[in-house]
C-alpha cells in the first residue's frame, strides 16, 4: 500500500510544473521525466523548497511517504501537509474555486464525486503531453502504473481508485462464494447484506 501511495505521490510531483512546459520542450519519452523533474526543481527554488500537499489521509500515513519522497527529490525542503477528508470541505473548496479563489496546493486529492465540478471550476490543468507518455518515462525501479488510473480526458491521475477492496467476514462467507468485484455484489443473494459508502 505504501509503495502504491509513494508511486502516486512521486508521479504527481512529476506533473507539478507540467502546465508551464511548452510542447516544444518535450522531446523523446525517455527524457520527458527528467525534463519535468528539472522544471520542478526550478519551481521549488522559486518557492524556497516549499511544497504544499492536500490529501485525505492522516499525517501519520502521509509523512513517511513524503520523507521517502524527499530522499529522491532533495530540492523539496519544506513540505506542508493539509488533510481534507470531509465532503463539506470539498464542497466549500469547489464553491471557492468557482468564485475565483482556488486553493493554493501544489499536489491535491479530490473525491471522485467532485472531479467533474473541480474540472469545470478550472482546478485541473491539462498538461501538454499524454500521461501515457510519462508512464513510459518513469524510472524502472518505481514499478508499473496501471493505465486505468489515467483520466481518459487527460486531466488527472487517479492515485487511489484502483486500490479499493471488497472485505468480507470469512467466518460467514466461504472464499469461493465471496464477491470478487462490484458486479458480483449485484447478485440478489447479497441484497441487504453488504455496506457501501456512497458519500452523498
Amino acid at each position: 500500500m505504501r509503495r502504491q501511495k509513494y508511486l502516486a505521490l512521486k508521479t504527481t510531483m512529476s506533473f507539478l510544473c507540467a502546465a508551464m512546459i511548452s510542447s516544444s520542450v518535450l522531446a523523446a519519452e525517455k527524457t520527458l521525466f527528467n525534463q519535468l523533474v528539472e522544471r520542478a526543481q526550478g519551481e521549488m527554488v522559486k518557492a524556497k523548497g516549499r511544497l504544499s500537499i492536500l490529501l485525505d489521509l492522516s499525517a501519520k500515513e502521509v509523512m513517511p511517504v513524503v520523507k521517502a519522497f524527499q530522499k529522491d527529490f532533495p530540492f523539496v525542503k519544506d513540505p506542508a501537509y493539509t488533510r481534507m477528508n470531509r465532503t463539506e470541505e470539498f464542497q466549500r473548496m469547489i464553491l471557492e474555486a468557482k468564485a475565483g479563489r482556488p486553493p493554493e496546493y501544489d499536489i491535491g486529492h479530490a473525491q471522485f464525486e467532485a472531479w467533474t465540478e473541480l474540472r469545470d471550476a478550472g482546478m485541473f490543468v491539462k498538461p501538454p503531453f499524454l500521461y501515457q507518455q510519462l508512464v513510459k518515462a518513469l524510472p524502472s525501479d518505481w514499478g508499473s502504473l496501471d493505465l486505468r488510473a489515467i483520466d481518459p480526458s487527460g486531466y488527472y491521475l487517479a492515485a487511489s481508485a484502483l486500490i479499493r477492496i471488497i472485505a468480507y467476514n470469512k467466518n460467514i462467507v466461504p472464499a469461493n462464494k465471496a464477491p470478487k468485484n462490484l458486479a458480483d455484489c449485484l447478485d440478489p443473494a447479497w441484497r441487504g447484506k453488504f455496506l457501501y459508502s456512497t458519500r452523498p
